[in-house]
This record gives C-alpha cells, structure tokens and sequence, in this order.
C-alpha cells in the first residue's frame, strides 16, 4: 500500500514539472488544463487513495 502511495505521490510530481514546462510555453491555455488536472487529481486522491490507506492502517491498529 505504501509504495503504491509513493508511485501515485511520484506520479503528480512528474504531472506538475510537466505541466509547468508547459505553462512557461502556453500561460493563457494552461490555466483551464492545470487546474482540471489537479481538482481531479486531489478529488480521486482524497476520495479514493488516501480514504483506502486510512482503512487500511485502522485495520492494522485495530489488530494489535
């Protein structure tokens, strides 16, 4: 679970360096497509991932 944070982590990073070589290139046309990219990103994320991750460690707390 971990490593598949630190993949998914990892992934936004590249996401971001690229979009902002980008947004050095086309300012005005980025906008509408960073903001996509992220709000999608952190509601998929949020929702998803990290909801996953919190039931997973409550999982093992509640084993010990």
């Amino acid at each position: 679970m971990q490593i598949y944070q630190q993949q998914s982590h990892n992934g936004l990073k590249t996401k971001v360096v690229d979009l902002l070589e980008k947004f050095n290139l086309e300012a005005a046309l980025l906008t509408v497509a960073v903001t996509k990219f992220l709000t999608d990103w952190l509601v998929h994320h949020i929702q998803g991932e990290d909801r996953k991750l919190t039931e997973f460690l409550h999982a093992q707390i509640d084993r010990v």
